[in-house]
């Protein structure tokens, strides 16, 4: 499945919506849709949706609560490579429910499945597309926005074989959570990077790295005080939703 302005816009849409406070396990619209499902285990909130023509698994972000779960940097070795530990639990939470709601709609192993998520919801998003492969689902798109680094080399090697093509990393602006746990300490980042410049939000496909840091020197030389502000900003959720919109 080819990358699609439009899916990129539904996907950002959906990782937005399951913010919303009506998210919850008494959420009664999807409680009585036989084609929804929606799973709040831990600190882990997962939506499934099931479409005509796909699925769509839609992964809860950070909030203040899961800091802790940002916070372990620590790695967990997994049949995949090694993994940040806050990351992988935060998955494994919620992946027996996900896996049997798949099976139990029959069509759905004839149907490619899009995950996607925001932040912390991307880490999981990724990690779950790994286990679903692993299963033999059909991944049809990952669809990521504002995703940190997840695992170490080996685990990056693993998605980009696995479903690298249809792996869509949107970074916006000067967001800075892309750029944690830090390479340094052994992270790496897999899939295709599409880049929101910082000026008009112009999408710009597999942008070099030194695109990205040359676009945030102005900033940092004029207006060094609003950097840290710039980079929590642009993170936001809203933010990515719009960008996609104004691209499409």
């Amino acid at each position: 499945m080819t990358y699609s302005p439009a899916l990129a816009h539904k996907c950002a849409a959906l990782s937005a919506q399951v913010y919303q406070p009506y998210f919850d396990e008494s959420c009664s619209s999807v409680a009585d849709d036989p084609n929804q499902a929606y799973f709040s285990i831990g600190k882990t909130q997962v939506w499934l949706i099931n479409e005509p023509d796909a699925v769509f698994v839609v992964f809860r972000g950070t909030s203040y609560e899961d800091m802790m779960t940002d916070l372990k940097f620590r790695k967990e070795k997994t049949v995949f490579g090694k993994v940040h530990r806050g990351f992988w639990n935060y998955t494994l939470n919620t992946f027996v429910n996900v896996g049997a709601w798949l099976t139990s709609w029959a069509a759905i192993p004839k149907k490619p499945i899009i995950v996607t998520g925001h932040s912390l919801g991307a880490a999981a998003a990724v990690i779950q597309a790994c286990l679903l492969h692993q299963q033999g689902f059909e991944i049809g798109g990952v669809y990521t926005f504002g995703e940190p680094r997840i695992g170490n080399g080996e685990f990056a090697r693993y998605c980009d074989n696995a479903f690298g093509d249809v792996h869509y990393r949107h970074v916006n602006g000067l967001d800075g959570v892309p750029w944690v746990p830090f390479w340094h300490w052994g992270y790496r980042h897999c899939g295709q990077r599409f880049y929101f410049s910082t000026y008009r939000q112009r999408l710009v496909r597999n942008a070099p790295l030194c695109q990205c840091v040359l676009e945030r020197l102005p900033i940092l030389l004029k207006r060094p005080w609003s950097w840290g502000l710039y980079k929590l900003l642009d993170h936001a959720v809203y933010l990515y939703v719009a960008a996609c919109e104004r691209n499409l």
